[in-house]
């Protein structure tokens, strides 16, 4: 079983940018890791302690990594095209 930590999302789960996650873990086949969730791209302002709903998000993402390849696939909902540009810093910073 493929841990989180040995994919793109490990840097995003250690971000907290995993969201409201149905599935999070190992798939049936080996080598393979899924998620299905939200990924936050930019957070609000936080006041405090309070926990605020991010401003920008991907919502509903489907993604596995895999066997040893080293590239995901994935799916989501946008909800407007301009996020296009965040969503690479995201990624990449993540990597």
């Amino acid at each position: 079983m493929t841990a989180i930590e040995n994919t793109a999302l490990g840097q995003l789960d250690k971000e907290g940018r995993l969201l409201n996650a149905i599935f999070k873990g190992g798939t049936t086949k080996p080598g393979r890791f899924g998620f299905r969730g939200d990924i936050a791209l930019k957070f609000q302002t936080q006041v405090a302690d309070e926990e605020r709903p991010p401003d920008y998000s991907i919502e509903q993402v489907l993604m596995v990594r895999a066997g040893r390849r080293k590239h995901h696939s994935g799916a989501g909902r946008l909800r407007t095209a301009s996020l296009i540009l965040l969503i690479s810093q995201t990624f990449l910073t993540a990597r």
